[in-house]
């Protein structure tokens, strides 16, 4: 059922054309959040909206999250139009799997700018917008990545956790503002960023073949997300794999390196036959 804490809010949403952000936009539009959804593909956010229900429509934005002043630009125009801003979802990212040696400084500079320069600058924009109206929700995402590292996701791994640390700092300098600050720390969802992510000495197939667990449906995670932000937690860890390798590294660190050096060699042999 759709938490009405949602309902008549004015939520934002960047990415919300697949994956997590499509499933996150069809649980706020059924709980009646005034919704305004961004992606970079347009085409796909046209027919992930088609399968949203609910009221009021969201309003679509082709926005690529990179373009720092049409973000701002973005959130400014949907702040002034509402006079207040409740929720900005900085979901937009990109995943990037292979070893360190084999990524390039192009590599580094476009993941940077998805996943950690856009959730900056969406934060810094919308931070005072919530002060002045007597506060607000910024959810940023983040993944289990952010917590507990792993091989073949140097990338990923360096622009989650700084993901999280800002998050954390900002719920901090929030808290006496009425702004709460949530990171969102999936485990690995069934989206297509397996298929989209580049991949550098590797491929699909052989990182699927490293997760001893299945992938969890969008849906489930978009539920899991909005029932852990609707209770203000400061990390919302799911599912269950992902709370598992997140204590594993904090309490068993030695047992939690020796698993993922059998899993890189298995990889490295895979890669190599």
């Amino acid at each position: 059922m759709p938490n009405p804490i949602f309902r008549n809010k004015v939520v934002l949403l960047t990415g919300a054309g697949s994956g997590i952000g499509r499933a996150l936009a069809a649980e706020l539009c059924a709980a009646g959040a005034r919704l305004y959804a961004s992606d970079r593909d347009a085409a796909a956010l046209e027919q992930a909206a088609a399968t949203w229900n609910g009221s009021p429509s969201p309003d679509l934005e082709t926005l690529d999250v990179t373009d720092s002043l049409a973000l701002r630009s973005w959130i400014q125009r949907c702040a002034q139009r509402e006079g207040r801003l409740d929720y900005l979802f900085n979901n937009a990212g990109m995943g990037m799997a292979g070893e360190f040696r084999h990524m390039t400084a192009q590599d580094w500079e476009q993941v940077l700018a998805v996943n950690l320069s856009a959730v900056v600058h969406g934060c810094h924009e919308a931070f005072p917008i919530m002060a002045r109206h007597g506060g607000g929700h910024l959810v940023n995402t983040a993944s289990l990545l952010g917590i507990s590292p792993s091989p073949l996701a140097s990338l990923y791994s360096a622009t989650k956790h700084g993901v999280i640390g800002l998050s954390n700092t900002l719920a901090m300098e929030g808290a006496a503002l009425g702004i709460r600050v949530t990171a969102i720390c999936p485990g690995y969802i069934d989206t297509a960023i397996f298929n989209n992510a580049p991949k550098r000495g590797t491929s699909k197939q052989a990182m699927l073949a490293l997760l001893p667990w299945r992938l969890l449906p969008a849906d489930q995670a978009a539920r899991a997300i909005l029932k852990g932000v609707a209770a203000n937690k400061r990390l919302v860890v799911f599912p269950d794999h992902a709370r598992l390798s997140a204590w594993l590294w904090k309490h068993l660190p030695g047992l939690y390196a020796a698993l993922n050096k059998r899993l890189l060699e298995q990889h490295r042999r895979e890669a190599l036959s």
